[in-house]
């Protein structure tokens, strides 16, 4: 099989502080470039197996989304937002307290959103998400791990 050259990358994945050194080579002896991040089918995986990159990734997608739902229609609610934040959770759903906040800023804004709130309201985000009946993003993705797990074992 033939491969594309200048497509071709290396990631060496490890938790060692110190690399060790090694060169890849394709046919007529043309050396690999080395990476430190790849994407593949919209995950982000780095060399240390951090997910920080991913979910700023996901977060600006979200918001992007969020934005646009805002400045286009009143009809369209949190799913297409949420369908952004639950691509691919089981892999790399946030452990780190700066991710989890990352991600679940997303929602804060959402529910501002969805009840028609400003951005400066006094009603707190918990009161915000019993009224829109949506749970923590974090809860949520717990959530999306039992269900995919039972629906996999019952088979």
């Amino acid at each position: 099989m033939d491969l594309n050259q200048s497509k071709c990358e290396v990631l060496s994945v490890t938790g060692n502080l110190k690399l060790v050194p090694s060169s890849y080579h394709l046919k007529y002896d043309t050396l690999v470039k080395r990476t430190n991040a790849q994407k593949d089918l919209e995950v982000i995986i780095t060399c240390d197996l951090k997910w920080n990159q991913h979910v700023s990734m996901v977060c600006a997608k979200a918001n992007k989304m969020l934005g646009f739902i805002t400045r286009s229609s009143m009809d369209i609610r949190n799913a297409m937002v949420r369908s952004q934040m639950a691509y691919c959770t089981q892999i790399w759903s946030p452990q780190s307290v700066s991710l989890i906040l990352q991600v679940e800023n997303v929602q804060r804004r959402a529910t501002r959103y969805i009840l028609s709130l400003p951005f400066l309201s006094g009603v707190s985000y918990k009161d915000r998400l019993v009224k829109s009946g949506l749970l923590p993003l974090t809860y949520w993705h717990e959530f999306l791990d039992s269900w995919i797990w039972s629906t996999f074992t019952k088979r």
